[in-house]
């Protein structure tokens, strides 16, 4: 698949998660950057990368920042979340929602997951707001869209405005997701995406805010930039942080964002192809997408059955790992984590079985079909042995 986009196949002997893929195209934007007088400084490729993520996105307003947690703490800000308010998470996410939650100094209230779509369990998010006093409901939901896969936006968005709550989407994982077949941007008054090392596209780390009310854009670039006063010396009245993407980043970002369709493309076909490995194989499913979206399919996740074959993802993990084919355990519960264990929370034990029983399995694009073979006859081995 590679080589009729002239990608590099960067072979080894290990099969990877989720690797990066750079490109010639992507080495060539680089090198001409850095041959522009003042190149590496100027702020012309940051605007170019922000033009097109806003075109794609069909936002009004994109801000690169240095990274999607970045982009989630200053959407807090933006959205005024003072200490001790209330902002919901689901508790199957990585810690970096709850971090940029905890650097306002909110207080996290984690809602469990839906066990088919593994995103907010909205009818559990509805039941804790219903059961809440005025004066104790939360200033903000963040949705998360876990492993590319979003919850129901539409109902999101409906039980947000009956309790006239701001919605805030951690999208770091989801570019290119489609919600009812369109790219979304206007169910959430803010959206955030990252383009780390492992994302859908990379600029080797960043991330982007955004946003359609224009009247936030001076207040997030300003923050992003050290909170400098418009004056000709430093002058700071605010606290403000050093959240800036650089131009090399902006400018790998942009070339990556130009074969976005090429990528989706391959990651259809690689999760076609696991679908069409993994069927009639009893207590392993492949996690579909939900009625209402078009994944990006970031990671392919199974899930293991544990009451048929208890400890089988384990063991899965560890022969794989033995092949040295890299899987990872989905994220472990966030009100699990030492450090948030103490904080409100509202299950229905969802996130701790797809914890239990979920896998991610190998997704880079740079995988051929035969990896992706024998990725899937190797724990096809295991089961048949534990089953």
């Amino acid at each position: 698949m590679c080589q009729k986009y002239g990608w590099t196949q960067m072979k080894d002997e290990r099969i990877n998660l989720s690797s990066p893929v750079i490109t010639n195209k992507d080495i060539d934007g680089l090198t001409e950057s850095l041959k522009l007088k003042d190149g590496i400084n100027t702020l012309g490729r940051i605007k170019n990368f922000e033009s097109k993520l806003s075109k794609f996105y069909n936002a009004k307003s994109v801000i690169a920042v240095s990274s999607g947690t970045a982009a989630l703490h200053l959407s807090l800000l933006a959205l005024n979340v003072k200490p001790n308010e209330k902002v919901i998470i689901p508790s199957l996410t990585f810690a970096a929602s709850a971090y940029a939650v905890e650097y306002v100094q909110a207080q996290p209230v984690f809602i469990d997951v839906d066990s088919k779509s593994w995103t907010m369990d909205l009818d559990l998010l509805e039941a804790y707001l219903s059961g809440s006093k005025v004066s104790e409901l939360p200033k903000v939901i963040m949705s998360v869209d876990l492993f590319g896969r979003t919850c129901d936006l539409e109902q999101l968005g409906r039980i947000a405005q009956k309790y006239d709550l701001k919605v805030l989407s951690d999208s770091a994982e989801s570019l290119g997701t489609k919600y009812q077949n369109k790219t979304y941007t206007n169910y959430s008054d803010f959206s955030i995406v990252s383009f780390n090392n492992n994302k859908i596209i990379t600029a080797l780390g960043g991330g982007a805010v955004y946003f359609n009310d224009v009247n936030f854009e001076e207040r997030i670039r300003k923050l992003a930039n050290q909170s400098r006063e418009k004056v000709h010396w430093y002058e700071h009245l605010e606290i403000g942080y050093n959240y800036r993407i650089s131009p090399l980043q902006a400018t790998l970002g942009e070339t990556q964002l130009s074969r976005i369709e090429q990528i989706l493309n391959l990651k259809l076909k690689i999760y076609s192809r696991y679908v069409e490995n993994f069927y009639g194989v009893p207590g392993v499913k492949i996690i579909e997408d939900s009625p209402w979206e078009q994944s990006n399919k970031w990671l392919i996740c199974a899930q293991f059955s544990d009451s048929k074959m208890p400890g089988i993802k384990d063991k899965v993990f560890t022969h794989l790992n033995n092949l040295n084919i890299e899987s990872r355990f989905v994220w472990k519960p966030l009100h699990l984590q030492p450090i948030f264990s103490h904080k409100m929370k509202f299950l229905n034990g969802s996130s701790e079985r797809i914890f239990k029983e979920g896998l991610c399995l190998p997704s880079s694009i740079n995988l051929t079909m035969k990896d992706i073979d024998k990725v899937s006859q190797e724990i096809i081995k295991v089961v048949k042995l534990y089953s």
